[in-house]
């Protein structure tokens, strides 16, 4: 008689995060990072989207490798180290620009840009 151990489920890591963006807030992500390449914009938003680095590669139909080296150059142009710091700094501009609207009502509306600014900034 056979009693099979059950594994605890995987704990989330770190950079297990992801955004479900609707269309607006797609257009939003695509003027905050208008400063980026298309295909960089593509992979910020494979990453909102979560999953894996070989799900992210398989949508958007590039070698993993190739994907790689596109998640390094975000890194270094945003000043993020992880995949989890790109959804947390796209998060944090949303947020930021969600703030701004509800204030733009009461006066003129700042121009939005983003590229290389520190989710604390």
């Amino acid at each position: 008689n056979h009693v099979s151990e059950t594994q605890p489920a995987a704990q989330p890591r770190e950079d297990d995060c992801s955004l479900n963006l609707t269309e607006e807030e797609r257009a939003l992500v695509e003027e905050l990072f208008r400063d980026l390449t298309r295909r960089e914009r593509e992979v910020i938003f494979a990453l909102c989207s979560g999953g894996t680095n070989e799900g992210m590669a398989e949508r958007l139909c590039i070698a993993l490798p190739t994907l790689r080296t596109h998640l390094m150059r975000l890194n270094q142009k945003l000043g993020t180290s992880s995949k989890g710091d790109v959804v947390r700094l796209v998060a944090a501009h949303l947020l930021r620009a969600y703030r701004r609207e509800r204030v733009a009502s009461e006066g003129a509306r700042e121009p939005l840009r983003v590229v290389g600014t520190p989710i604390g900034a």
